[in-house]
Order: C-alpha cells, then sequence, then structure tokens
C-alpha cells in the first residue's frame, strides 16, 4: 500500500512539474504541463509536443518543427518510420527525419537556431547532426532549413 501511494505521489508530482514527456498520450492540453499541448497525431491518438515557429526548424530537442494536423507547428514528436524507410509525408518520419525524395532522412538547420545561446554561434556546424560524411543540402524552398546527404 505504501509503495503504491508512494508511487502515486511522484506522478501527481511529476505532472505538477510538467515532468510528461515529449510524445506521451494525451486528451487535453492540461494533459501534458509544462509548455507542451495535445496534438492530434492521427483517428487513433494524440500526443505531447512543445509549439514552435516559422523561425524554427531544428528543435532544442532535435525534433522538426512542421505543421501539425490540428495545432499549428509543434516540435514533432515523430512518425512511426525511421531513418532510411519510404515515405509519403513528414509526419511519417522519427524526431528529427523529414520526408526528403520518398525516404526519411535526416534534418538539419543551416542558420543558428534562435534557442542557440548567442556565444555558441561561431562554433554552430550544420552539419553537426548528420553522419560522417554528409552535409547539410539545403532545401529548395527555403535556404535556412535542410536535410543530410552524402
Amino acid at each position: 500500500m505504501c509503495r503504491a501511494l508512494g508511487s502515486l505521489v511522484i506522478a501527481i508530482v511529476l505532472a505538477a512539474c510538467g515532468g510528461v514527456d515529449p510524445g506521451a498520450a494525451c486528451s487535453v492540453d492540461g494533459d501534458c504541463g509544462g509548455r507542451m499541448i495535445c496534438v492530434v497525431v492521427d483517428e487513433m491518438r494524440s500526443a505531447c509536443m512543445a509549439p514552435c515557429d516559422d523561425a524554427t526548424w531544428v528543435c532544442a530537442d532535435g525534433s522538426v518543427c512542421l505543421a501539425s494536423p490540428s495545432n499549428g507547428r509543434v516540435c514533432w514528436f515523430g512518425g512511426p518510420l525511421p531513418f532510411d524507410a519510404e515515405c509519403a509525408a513528414e509526419l511519417d518520419c522519427e524526431p528529427g527525419g523529414i520526408c526528403q525524395d520518398g525516404v526519411c532522412t535526416q534534418s538539419c538547420q543551416l542558420t543558428p537556431p534562435a534557442y542557440l545561446d548567442p556565444d555558441d554561434v561561431p562554433e554552430f556546424d550544420p552539419a553537426s547532426v548528420c553522419d560522417e560524411g554528409q552535409v547539410c543540402q539545403p532545401l529548395a524552398w527555403d535556404g535556412s532549413r535542410g536535410y543530410c546527404s552524402p
């Protein structure tokens, strides 16, 4: 009984302090805590995600800022498809991935993101999230957003 009560107290404290991780199941924004909101992922589920704006491409947690089906732009927790899998849309790929030429590919940002400390800007490397030997290629429609490519 004490162990169950202790677990309940910890769960309440974590929820009150915004201790829910991105991607946690939710029904309403209040389930998420902190800055996160409850986003409809598909007809079967909703998940907690952080909102973001047009100036952000790669969020601080490594996810990609994409337009969600229900809540504007969010740091998309990701779809079910891993990197290198065939995809049809941006929201199909795992966190940090975008659907580029029909394949889930690692995203990268060519310009320093807004959340980066100004003192760290000189060391900013767009390809730091890419695999060895890859470079951060700009997307055709935007000079600050990219994807990792050989």
